[in-house]
């Protein structure tokens, strides 16, 4: 006999992602439940749209107002069960208004991670200072306010070279490589305010206003590991080592599932002493065999969907958790390697006139740095 399934109202965010279509994918074709996809972007013409069963067209979360009092609408008129918000931005506009919106859509469940300290998943700045405060390592870092301040710390430190960033950005954005020797500025990425640059090019970029974070640059072996966690338990887990030639695209042209027991005990740790609930990711490095957190967010990555090949269907399983569908924790298969079929190679030069940007748009000719 069959049982029809439940059907799922989701709402996902971001819907113009490079990578979303591997995030959509994981929530179909599931045994146990169906889903209807409400997909909202702030740009009308975002190309996931097509996979959609209704697109929303929405107000750049950075108005958070205004933003808000659509996002109510949307979700109250979908009758929506659960709300993927999957930019950094938007898990800390809903994380901050979490109570009014809880209580002006009840039906429906933001999955965004929850920890004690609140918002150290969402502010970097509170993130390192629990981090120095519990114990786990990360990159010796300043919080630099002035020009004044990022020069003295510039100099002082021995690297020749140094990350600034904002304590607020996503990404790759507002994210600049300090070479002390550098003469000329270079635009590591076009459109994402990203350059490597010199101590004197940021004589303009302190606004009295918004705090910074200064901490060496390391060149090495980068990890992504997503979490899903329930009252600081962890749950479901996994590791990917990046295959990044440029260490500063702000998506994955390609990684390895891998299994690291010194990675596994320190995050679980964590999730544990900030009694996380819901959602996390977190970039790691390791550094003389030590494991260095580098950052945390309240969401999972934005390429997680492609794990769902390697064995843990993060999405689905976050929709198991939400509606109390029957949850079983998931095992991950090692080494097994993704690459995107957008990024998988550079052009070669017999094909030269074809153009990078005919496959990653505003992209072209940065998949090395």
């Amino acid at each position: 006999m069959n049982l029809k399934k439940k059907i799922i109202k989701i709402c996902i965010s971001c819907i113009g992602g490079i990578l979303i279509f591997d995030f959509i994918n994981s929530l179909k074709k599931q045994k146990d439940f169906d889903v209807e996809i409400v997909g909202i972007d702030k740009d009308m013409d975002a190309h996931g749209k097509v996979l959609c069963d209704k697109f929303i067209n929405v107000c750049d979360p950075k108005d958070e107002s205004k933003y808000i009092r659509e996002l109510i609408k949307i979700l109250k008129k979908n009758q929506i069960d659960i709300f993927f918000p999957l930019s950094d931005k938007e898990c800390e506009v809903v994380s901050k208004n979490i109570d009014y919106l809880k209580n002006a859509v009840k039906k429906t469940n933001f999955w965004v991670g929850k920890s004690k300290p609140n918002d150290i998943l969402i502010n970097k700045e509170k993130f390192l200072n629990f981090c120095r405060l519990n114990k786990f390592l990360t990159e010796k870092y300043f919080i630099v306010r002035n020009y004044q301040e990022f020069r003295k710390f510039s100099l002082k430190e021995k690297n020749k070279k140094l990350i600034l960033k904002t304590l607020v950005g996503s990404g790759s954005k507002g994210v600049y490589l300090i070479n002390k020797k550098l003469k000329k500025n270079i635009n590591i990425l076009k459109g994402r305010n990203c350059y490597e640059t010199n101590i004197h090019f940021h004589k303009k970029t302190f606004n009295g206003k918004e705090k910074f974070v200064l901490m060496p640059y390391f060149k090495g072996d980068f990890f992504d590991v997503d979490c899903i966690a329930s009252k600081g338990k962890l749950l479901d887990f996994s590791i990917r080592k990046r295959n990044n030639k440029n260490q500063f695209l702000f998506y994955s042209t390609g990684h390895i599932t891998v299994k690291n027991n010194k990675i596994k005990k320190t995050i679980k740790d964590f999730i544990l002493r900030a009694e996380i609930d819901g959602p996390c990711d977190f970039d790691v490095i390791l550094k003389n065999k030590k494991v260095i957190i580098m950052e945390a967010s309240a969401r999972l990555s934005g390429s997680v969907g492609i794990c769902s090949k390697a064995g843990i269907n993060f999405p689905a399983q976050a929709v198991r958790k939400v509606m109390k569908l029957n949850y079983r924790p998931m095992k991950l298969k090692k080494d097994v390697t993704f690459r995107t079929f957008l990024t998988s190679d550079i052009i070669s030069k017999k094909n030269s006139d074809i153009f990078m940007e005919y496959y990653i748009p505003y992209f072209e000719k940065q998949l090395q740095y």
